[in-house]
């Protein structure tokens, strides 16, 4: 079993933290928001228990980021994803198994999508840049 990190410069290592805390980021923002009870901020119908196991799936999606743990990234986004998955196949039987609607079932699986794309990127070495230093090809 490999260490991570190993074969990886900083740089990588430091993408792949940023692109983790940034759909963190937008998880618990995403939480707040819909639970907020003003029109424009209220784009997914979300109660308070759907917003705290955001918050939990968020908290956990930061902490695999900064650990750089890929599969703890991809544990977050399967989870959110299936939220995703019962929200929309349950919106036609009422408010559904999770709460809300196909809004907040939408909401889930673009989280874990961005999950699952964060855990699933792999990052490219940096290019060298061109020094100008060409051979010239006669014409």
């Amino acid at each position: 079993m490999s260490r991570p990190g190993v074969g990886t410069t900083a740089a990588q290592m430091g993408s792949l933290r940023r692109r983790g805390l940034g759909v963190s980021l937008c998880t618990a923002a995403g939480s707040l928001f819909a639970t907020f009870d003003y029109t424009p901020l209220n784009f997914a119908v979300v109660d308070t228990r759907i917003a705290v196991i955001l918050l939990v799936l968020a908290g956990l999606g930061a902490l695999g980021a900064m650990l750089e743990q890929r599969l703890l990234l991809l544990g977050v986004g399967s989870v959110l994803l299936l939220l995703g998955a019962v929200g929309l196949v349950s919106a036609g039987h009422g408010k559904g198994l999770i709460g809300g609607g196909i809004s907040t079932a939408a909401l889930f699986a673009g989280l874990g999508m961005g999950f699952l794309g964060v855990a699933a990127a792999h990052d490219q070495p940096a290019r060298p840049q061109d020094s100008g230093d060409r051979p010239t090809h006669p014409a």
